[in-house]
């Protein structure tokens, strides 16, 4: 009777066996797979699709390997050497695995059981409810762009390529690499049906990294986090967001930020839309037309800035960082237009205050006008006389003129009365860069030959770089290389007449706007150096080239400047205070080797306009008869 019992039990384990290759023994869920492959893994929704985290072991020419699981539904595939993915011949059951194949899966009940999913369709109740760690830092670098794709960003200055691996591609971590942005970003664009998708990215095809950025986390079974965000459709339009909160945040913003200009709370939110670029920024009369004054942020795909802003008429443009170039664009959602000078135009608004309330009014666009800016200053100086009051000291007056046709040609000449002070010719195309220079250094990056000639040969995220320049005596020349927002030179009597130069340049941008520029002049033995930092308040301008230093801060419509020479012994101080929007009062007090002196003034600052009256002592021991007035007027058109 016994071994009838026996032979029984024989015969049901080999049935239940023959069936299915999951079974349950002692607490362990037991994976059983015949196969002819090297190596084989076991991925699922219980190691998120790891192809590589569950080695099976080959016991008797049968691949096994054991879990511990709880109590829920699962789906399973085999990875064969690595790469090939197999369904299950003896799993319990199947689903669609959302790719045009099968996916194993089965119920692990309470008391140890092993049962088929019904009808190939999950029952959501048996699932384990994941939970969700909601990310309160994040930077809005996932959004859904027009056409109906899932967008992420990812920042890896240092990565040579990215990929993306989720539960949307099987975790598989080579299915769908990363755009490169340049700048060190790093872009994806995923087709999705609405649902909760999980993912990390890859960089190099070995690091996995959780975003930073991610809408929330979730534990990823490894002791570490995956990135989780939902997918949600709305009025026919799709939305991602943290999961469980249907999208509503995400429409609220989309309904309330219109692309143009949106007054909300009594502030003024520009917003508009550009991809494939690295930043963004506002210009306009508001801020002078500072180009990196006021940094726009990303939001669920659009770029935006908000200004407390007095009512008044105000012109403005976007600034676009493109492979690290500034690319100016006007706002193809403005109330209005107006002519900028340059062949192109300004978006122009009216802010008015009706009954407490602002708003904005359309300007209409203007028309006429040459693509030609310009600049006029003057300064005339009178020096205190004891017995005529006031007498003629010096007159001044210089015109700046410069003519942009269009985006691939700018020239700009001033001149004072008959005499050229410097003129600058630029020429960019696709291929190149060509830039003439006349009586002026360019800022390449230190001052250098007077008189020259420069070529820029783009080379995608390289640059080469060829000068010469003018002397009766010898040619004066450089050559450079440069790449992303590196750049190196070598120089034979171009950056310093006296000497060969080796000089380099780093743009970079770390929560702060940061240019540095070091160089060593080989000849003379001299080193120069400078510092230029910014952010949305505040900037500091320093440098040093072996005899001079000089530093320059601003902060919040403080200005304070100071120069000091090493070999003189000399120095500048001043500081300057800006008050309300339209004027400011300064001092400025130098040392030299014989005198001292000091100076006081007050400005006005226009939109096109700059006055300035000044009083300066040049003798502070004998005041009487070193007691100058002067009158120091810009205007720009």
């Amino acid at each position: 009777m016994r071994k009838i019992i026996v032979l029984f039990s024989l015969l049901f384990v080999l049935l239940i066996n023959g069936f299915s290759a999951v079974t349950y023994e002692n607490g362990f869920v037991v994976f059983t797979f015949q196969s002819d492959g090297d190596v084989v893994y076991l991925a699922g929704n219980f190691n998120n699709w790891n192809s590589s985290a569950l080695p099976m072991e080959k016991i008797n020419g049968i691949w096994t390997v054991k879990l511990q699981l709880e109590p829920g539904t699962y789906q399973y595939k085999y990875v064969i050497n690595g790469t090939d993915w197999k369904e299950d011949p003896k799993a319990p059951s199947y689903v669609d695995d959302g790719f045009g194949g099968k996916n194993g899966a089965f119920i692990l009940t309470e008391d140890g059981k092993i049962l088929p999913v019904e009808n190939g369709v999950i029952d959501e109740s048996s699932q384990k409810k994941a939970t969700y760690e909601v990310n309160k830092n994040r930077e809005d670098t996932i959004f859904v762009d027009e056409e109906g794709f899932v967008v992420l960003r990812y920042y890896n200055p240092e990565a040579e390529y990215v990929t993306i691996a989720g539960d949307f591609n099987g975790w598989d971590s080579e299915a769908a690499e990363l755009y490169d942005m340049g700048d060190g970003w790093w872009e994806a664009i995923l087709e999705l049906e609405p649902g909760i998708y999980e993912y990390k990215f890859v960089v190099n095809g070995e690091e996995w990294i959780t975003d930073p950025n991610a809408f929330a986390f979730v534990d990823d079974g490894f002791g570490g986090k995956n990135g989780v965000f939902e997918v949600v459709e709305q009025d026919g339009k799709l939305y991602v967001t943290v999961p469980g909160t249907s999208g509503k945040e995400e429409k609220k913003k989309e309904l309330s930020l219109s692309p143009g200009l949106n007054v909300v709370d009594g502030k003024v939110y520009f917003v508009v839309k550009k991809e494939g670029v690295e930043a963004a920024y506002l210009a306009g009369s508001f801020n002078s037309w500072n180009p990196t004054d006021i940094k726009m942020s990303l939001e669920n795909g659009y770029w935006v800035a908000s200004l407390n802003l007095s009512p008044g008429t105000y012109e403005y443009k976007y600034v676009f960082i493109v492979a690290g170039n500034q690319v100016w664009q006007e706002d193809p959602n403005a109330p209005g237009y107006k002519p900028d000078g340059f062949g192109g135009k300004n978006g122009v608004f009216k802010l008015v205050n009706e009954d407490g309330k602002l708003s904005i009014e359309e300007v209409q666009e203007t028309s006429g006008g040459l693509p030609v800016k310009g600049e006029y200053t003057f300064e005339h100086s009178f020096k205190y006389d004891s017995n005529k009051i006031l007498t003629g000291s010096s007159v001044s007056h210089a015109l700046y003129l410069e003519f942009v046709p269009n985006e691939e040609v700018d020239v700009s000449i001033k001149y004072s009365g008959a005499n050229i002070n410097y003129g600058i010719v630029d020429f960019k195309g696709q291929m190149y860069e060509f830039l003439a220079h006349y009586n002026k250094s360019v800022d390449l990056p230190m001052d250098g030959s007077k008189s020259g000639i420069i070529l820029k040969v783009p080379l995608s995220d390289f640059n080469i770089y060829v000068g010469a320049g003018y002397s009766s005596a010898y040619l004066p020349y450089f050559v450079g290389f440069g790449y992303k927002n590196f750049a190196v030179y070598y120089a034979d009597k171009y950056f310093d007449v006296l000497s060969k130069s080796i000089v380099g340049k780093i743009d970079f941008e770390i929560g702060i706007d940061l240019q540095t520029v070091f160089g060593y002049h080989i000849d003379s033995g001299k080193y120069y150096a400078s510092i230029q930092a910014s952010s949305t308040n505040w900037s500091i301008n320093s440098s040093y080239n072996g005899e001079d230093m000089e530093l320059n801060f601003t902060y919040s419509g403080v200005s304070l400047h100071t120069e000091y020479n090493l070999q003189y012994l000399t120095y500048v101080f001043g500081g300057e205070l800006v008050i309300g929007d339209y004027y400011g009062v300064g001092v400025e007090y130098s040392k030299t080797t014989l005198l001292d002196k000091v100076a006081f003034y007050g400005k006005y600052y226009g939109d096109d306009v700059e006055f300035t009256l000044k009083t300066r002592i040049e003798n502070i021991s004998d005041i009487q008869n070193n007691l100058y007035f002067d009158i120091i007027g810009t205007v720009r058109f």
